[in-house]
């Protein structure tokens, strides 16, 4: 079981060797370009993840998010599922029993929280911008708009790091409750959520130059054109722009001529 100083440690060291603005707003591109091939996708209906990771058998790390989260909670998803990638890629959360699974989800919490919330810019910045005023939600929407994290998120650091008491802690979830806030926040209507871009860029690369066509990649996945397009994301119109197959060679570049030349 790791410590909380060294799961805090960890997250630091995570967040300089991507280079994460202070303002956590460039985090999916950060994790993009770091390797990280991040999906989104609609979660089963019942479903409790709120997005999920794995690494593949080849050792390349998939992020999984679901659609339809608010920017800041989506923020904090990231930064909870790289601490899965980071901390417990050896474990099997198949074979865990209930206190062993919620413990590695409380590791990653902790993770994701110290990783979008470094201690000294927080303590900082909470001083200046929520002040004394620490039960009352609304005090937390310029702080939100500063890290790109969640009411609920930015309070829960300030309560572990001893900013409010138990009873103002519950004072807090009560008016999140008695606001609506627990399932949308300010801000969260007025703040675009961007796409995970890699993968398709990937795709629009290969697509774009002829390195294959759309009937070919279908027939490689043994999947439809509208699976495909549920996988990324995307209208199944978006494969409209594509030639529908590579015989013509005309728009093939030629190497060997070229090398012969």
């Amino acid at each position: 079981q790791m410590s909380e100083a060294v799961i805090a440690e960890i997250s630091l060291l995570a967040r300089e060797r991507l280079g994460v603005s202070i303002h956590n707003d460039d985090l999916l591109y950060k994790l993009e370009m770091s390797g990280i091939n991040v999906m989104s996708r609609f979660m089963p209906v019942g479903s409790s993840a709120d997005a999920y990771s794995l690494w593949t058998k080849d050792n390349v790390p998939y992020l999984v998010l679901a659609i339809g989260k608010s920017y800041a909670r989506r923020n904090f998803d990231l930064a909870h599922e790289l601490g899965h990638l980071l901390l417990h890629r050896a474990v099997d959360f198949e074979f865990l029993d209930n206190a062993e699974h919620e413990r590695r989800e409380q590791e990653a919490n902790l993770f994701a929280s110290n990783f979008l919330l470094p201690d000294k810019e927080f303590k900082k910045t909470f001083e200046l911008m929520v002040g004394g005023k620490v039960s009352q939600p609304d005090r937390y929407i310029g702080l939100k708009q500063y890290f790109n994290v969640s009411i609920q998120a930015l309070e829960y650091k300030a309560y572990r790091l001893g900013y409010l008491t138990p009873a103002q802690n519950s004072y807090f979830y009560r008016q999140i409750h008695k606001k609506g806030y627990k399932n949308s926040e300010p801000l969260d209507s007025d703040t675009p959520v961007f796409k995970p871009g890699k993968i398709l860029s990937m795709v629009d690369v290969v697509l774009s130059n002829n390195l294959t066509d759309v009937q070919s990649l279908l027939y490689s996945l043994r999947i439809s054109k509208e699976m495909l397009a549920e996988i990324l994301n995307v209208d199944v119109s978006f494969f409209d722009k594509y030639k529908n197959s590579i015989n013509d060679y005309s728009n093939i570049i030629k190497l060997v001529d070229k090398k012969e030349a």
